[in-house]
C-alpha cells in the first residue's frame, strides 16, 4: 500500500498500530468502508456482511422489485459504494419532485431538503449497525414510504433520540470516515434534521422501530400528508362544530389515532413538538372531552378514537394521567410513569455493548 494511502487512512482512523509491538494494519471500519467484498465476508472479518436497497414501485404482484443493488459481485460491495450508488438513485428519484426555483447563477438544485433527509437516514443506518448481527443494511423504497433498517439495538433510549442532541455510536471510526467525506452528524441533531424535512413537506412524521430476535431498528419515513383529507372529513362528520374548535395539536392526534387505529404518548413524541408532560395533559383532555377511549391504563396505553353513537364502557372522569389511573378519587398518584399494577410495568429492552468497531 502506498505510504499516502496509509497517511489519509490514519486521518480516517483506518489505519492503526499498536502501542507495544510493531504490528500495524488496517482497521476492521476501513475494511467495511472500503475493502473489496470477498475480504469483507472472509469468516475473520464479517462472514454475514450484506448490504441491499430494494425498490417496491410495480403494481405488478408478479414483480418483486422494481430495482435491486446488492452484493451480487458485479461490484465491490464496500459501505462507501453502497452510499455512493444509493445516493444516485435517491437524485434520480421521480417521486421526490425537486424545486424550480434557481440559485444565483441560474443553476437548479440537485437535492432538496428531502433528499438531506434521506441522507442522513442512509447514513444513520451505515455508522450504527451492528454487523456481526443478522440481515444486514436494509433500504426499501415503496411508492408511499422510504424504510431504513439495521442489525443492532439502540444504545439510548427511543425517548432520548427524539430530544435530540444525545449521540452514542455503535462504529465511531465509521461516524468519523463519513464526516470527513461532508456527510454524517455527531451533535444527535441528525433525527431532528430528518423530522424538519419531513414536516416542511407536511408529511406524517418518521418512525422508529426496534425489534430483537433478531436484534434490528428500522426507520419509516411515510411521504403520507399528515393531515389526509379522508380523515379530517371523517372526524369532522363525526364532530361536527366541536372538532373544528380544537387546536392543531389535538387535531393531528385525532387524525393520528384515526388512520393509525390508535395512538400512544409516545408515538405523539415522534409527531408532536410537545414535551411527553404536555402530551399527557393533551390526551387527558381528548379523553375527558369524549374524543378518546384508552384501551388499558398504565405507561404503554394506546388511545383510540370514540364513536359518539357508542356507549362508553369505562369511567372517562376519573382519569387523572394516561399513564397511570387513580385506585381511589382521594389518592394521589406517586409517579406518573409508574405503573399500578404488575402488568403495566416496562420491560427494559436489553442494550448491547458498542461494536469493537469504535
Amino acid at each position: 500500500m502506498a505510504k499516502d494511502d496509509v497517511g489519509l487512512l490514519e486521518q480516517l482512523g483506518g489505519w492503526r498500530r499498536e502501542r507495544k509491538g510493531a504490528k500495524e494494519g488496517i482497521t476492521l471500519a476501513a475494511l467495511l468502508m472500503f475493502g473489496k467484498t470477498l475480504s469483507i465476508q472472509a469468516p475473520e472479518a464479517i462472514p454475514g456482511f450484506q448490504l441491499d436497497y430494494r425498490e417496491r414501485l410495480s403494481d405488478d404482484p408478479n414483480i418483486r422489485w422494481s430495482d435491486r443493488l446488492t452484493i451480487d459481485g458485479t461490484w465491490e460491495a464496500n459501505l462507501f459504494q453502497f452510499y455512493q450508488q444509493v445516493m444516485l438513485r435517491f437524485a434520480s428519484d421521480a417521486g421526490l419532485k425537486r424545486p424550480f426555483a434557481q440559485d444565483s447563477e441560474g443553476v437548479r438544485p440537485l437535492v432538496t431538503p428531502v433528499h438531506d433527509a434521506l441522507q442522513e437516514a442512509l447514513v444513520n443506518a451505515l455508522i450504527h449497525g451492528d454487523y456481526s448481527g443478522q440481515g444486514g443494511v436494509v433500504i426499501e423504497r415503496y411508492t408511499d414510504r422510504f424504510e431504513f433498517s439495521n442489525p443492532g439495538t439502540l444504545l439510548v433510549s427511543l425517548e432520548q433520540i427524539l430530544r435530540g442532541s444525545v449521540s452514542e455510536c455503535r462504529n465511531s471510526s465509521l461516524q468519523r470516515m463519513f464526516q470527513m467525506l461532508g456527510v454524517g452528524d455527531k451533535a444527535g441533531s441528525g433525527i431532528d434534521k430528518i423530522r424538519t424535512s419531513w414536516a416542511a413537506q407536511h408529511w406524517q412524521s418518521p418512525r422508529m422501530e426496534e425489534t430483537q430476535r433478531p436484534d434490528r431498528v428500522k426507520l419509516s419515513l411515510p411521504m403520507v400528508s399528515m393531515l389526509p383529507e379522508s380523515a379530517l372529513v371523517a372526524l369532522e362528520e363525526r364532530y361536527g362544530s366541536r372538532f373544528r374548535l380544537l387546536g392543531k395539536d389535538a387535531v393531528q392526534t385525532l387524525v393520528t389515532a384515526e388512520t393509525e387505529g390508535s395512538v400512544s404518548n409516545q408515538r405523539l413524541q415522534e409527531i408532536l413538538t410537545l414535551h411527553r408532560r404536555d402530551i399527557t395533559l393533551l390526551l387527558q383532555a381528548l379523553v375527558r372531552d369524549g374524543f378518546l377511549i384508552p384501551d388499558r391504563y398504565g405507561r404503554w396505553t394506546r388511545y383510540s378514537v370514540v364513536d359518539p353513537f357508542e356507549p362508553v364502557s369505562v369511567s372517562l372522569g376519573r382519569i387523572s394521567s394516561p399513564d397511570k389511573p387513580l385506585s381511589s378519587p382521594d389518592k394521589p398518584l406517586s409517579s406518573p410513569d409508574k405503573p399500578l399494577s404488575p402488568h403495566d410495568k416496562a420491560q427494559p429492552s436489553p442494550i448491547a455493548p458498542p461494536h469493537p468497531l469504535c
